[in-house]
């Protein structure tokens, strides 16, 4: 006989696996759930004889021992360090990390696990996620502050950082600085751009020498036309908005050439190919993955 699962009396009472667990575990009161869902789901169970599952162990004290992560993807470098990290952090408070992807069906993927946090790591991954189902739970925005949520988001401090990679330039004499940037409209381009206007450009009253780069443009090209153009424009220092740019650019012959005329690079992050290239070329100002996933632990638990 098969047994009864959540999903199958969420399906029968018309709502989601999330609203089902919260009515059958005695917490709908939590989100203000209407008396006739919290009935249909009631209805729904004992109809299908529904018994949940038993595994509650008393040291966590009622909660489920899950933290849950979710992302787009875990293959691209910086989703899987924040992973990395968290698996690390938790273990020590007794926890598991269950991941999850939002690649084919987010909400259902969502519903499937019941946790005492969940961890958002990238804008795809919240914009493929139904925000109203979320707005009650224990959610934070991970590595990146989303442009349109009301959700905490624990993040890289963008202005030190800019305000760090201009000082490093500085201090090798690389006093015209130029930047590089994603034509994204995200809150860390902008922030990084406003930074690097507020605090050089009008600090030093020195004309600005920024190229934003287009999602539509060949990535390869467009990324060595912007260093050819910016280093026409008099840069001896340039500042890549994200490392995976400054990879880029570095991987192409042309760019790397142009370091033979005292051109040299900065950016911000974490990436294991920055241990391959020659930190005369390229000044790497780490982002504290360690310190953020800390902090999110601790809110969350």
């Amino acid at each position: 006989m098969n047994r009864t699962t959540l999903g199958k009396v969420a399906k029968e009472a018309g709502v989601s696996k999330t609203t089902a667990s919260l009515v059958l575990n005695g917490k709908a009161d939590r989100v203000n759930l209407a008396a006739s869902t919290i009935e249909r789901v009631k209805t729904a169970a004992g109809k299908l004889n529904y018994r949940p599952a038993q595994f509650n162990p008393p040291r966590l004290n009622g909660k489920t021992g899950v933290l849950a992560v979710i992302a787009s993807g875990f293959t691209d470098c910086k989703t899987g360090q924040w992973l990395q990290h968290i698996i690390l952090q938790v273990k020590k408070k007794g926890y598991v990390v269950v991941p999850l992807t939002t690649h084919e069906n987010p909400t259902d993927t969502f519903q499937d696990v019941m946790a005492d946090g969940y961890i958002i790591l990238d804008e795809k991954a919240l914009n493929n996620l139904n925000e109203t189902e979320l707005s009650d739970l224990p959610v934070i925005c991970a590595g990146f502050k989303p442009n349109n949520s009301a959700f905490e988001s624990i993040h890289p401090d963008y202005r030190e950082n800019v305000n760090t990679m201009i000082s490093y330039l500085y201090r090798h004499n690389k006093k015209a600085i130029g930047l590089i940037a994603e034509d994204s409209g995200s809150f860390a381009a902008q922030k990084i751009i406003e930074t690097y206007r507020e605090n050089y450009c009008e600090r030093f009253d020195i004309p600005e020498n920024l190229h934003l780069l287009s999602a539509t443009d060949n990535r390869s090209e467009a990324i060595a036309e912007a260093v050819k153009e910016t280093t026409a424009k008099g840069a001896n220092g340039i500042i890549f908005e994200t490392p995976e740019i400054a990879i880029e650019a570095l991987s192409q012959k042309n760019v790397r050439n142009l370091t033979a005329q005292k051109l040299m690079f900065a950016c911000c992050g974490e990436r294991p190919e920055f241990k391959m290239l020659d930190y005369d070329t390229l000044l790497v100002c780490p982002e504290n993955i360690e310190e953020m996933v800390s902090k999110v632990v601790g809110k969350l638990l």
